[in-house]
């Protein structure tokens, strides 16, 4: 079901931006197919994972993923706007998707938490006698979700000051 949602989040947002790019300029076409991409397969993981009875820990697999992909995007249009010698200000784009990651990973977290809690007793611990723990990869989790957070206000301080002239 988790593949599901994945392919028909996809499958919409490529339908989307075509048809888009029919009435929109190009560059806006993008940035709203790449929203209704990511709120498309948040929105079918949530759904599927609500409705359909999926387990607890595929929604957190998806968000996280989510999350993961967004951070990913984000370097590469950070990447691409670094090496090209062209007068963009690609900042406040990359701030956007990496609130966006930190918002997938922060729910996923809160999420993966609660549940182990309830079902297993599970705790945040490191002793050998307790049967279900939450261990070092939750912690680098929330570390990663803290360092992006902190990456997104810097990125969208940056796009504050950075205004590209363009003298032609």
């Amino acid at each position: 079901m988790l593949l599901l949602s994945i392919y028909l989040s996809i499958y919409l947002s490529i339908y989307l931006s075509i048809y888009l790019s029919i009435y929109l300029t190009p560059r806006f076409s993008i940035y709203l197919s790449i929203y209704l991409s990511i709120y498309l397969s948040i929105y079918l993981s949530i759904y599927l994972s609500i409705y359909l009875s999926m387990f607890w820990i595929h929604a957190a697999q998806a968000l996280y993923s989510i999350g993961f992909a967004c951070g990913l995007i984000s370097l590469m249009i950070a990447t691409v706007a670094l090496c090209c010698n062209c007068n963009s200000n690609a900042h406040k784009a990359v701030a956007v998707l990496l609130m966006i990651a930190v918002l997938c990973m922060g729910v996923c977290l809160i999420i993966y938490g609660i549940q182990m809690n309830k079902q297993y007793k599970a705790g945040l611990t490191w002793r050998e006698e307790s049967r279900a723990k939450i261990c070092w990869s939750f912690w680098l989790g929330i570390g990663a979700c803290a360092v992006t957070f902190l990456t997104s206000i810097i990125y969208a301080c940056e796009g504050r000051f950075h205004q590209y002239d363009t003298d032609y």
